[in-house]
């Protein structure tokens, strides 16, 4: 899985990762199952206290900039830590 870590220009340290959630899906469900599952990809921001989503996310994040990142977060929505997927 692809993270990072960086700081904003106030000073605030973030964490961002890739998040893949496919809801329902059996453990030992067959590969090729006729059961097609909405897949839910999403970047993710977290730091002391603040969580942030983004999707869809950018592909080449991992490779972007700081100011780049930090353009990224601020289109992240605020999220509740506790928040359901």
């Amino acid at each position: 899985m692809s993270q990072r870590r960086f700081t904003d220009s106030r000073g605030k340290e973030w964490y961002a990762y890739i998040v893949v959630v496919t809801p329902g899906a059996a453990i030992m469900e067959p590969a090729f199952s006729h059961h097609v599952r909405k897949t839910k990809t999403y970047l993710a921001f977290d730091s002391a206290g603040e969580r942030r989503r983004l999707s869809p996310f950018p592909i080449e994040w991992e490779d972007a900039r700081l100011e780049e990142l930090e353009r990224l977060l601020g289109l992240a929505t605020v999220t509740n830590r506790s928040a359901s997927l």
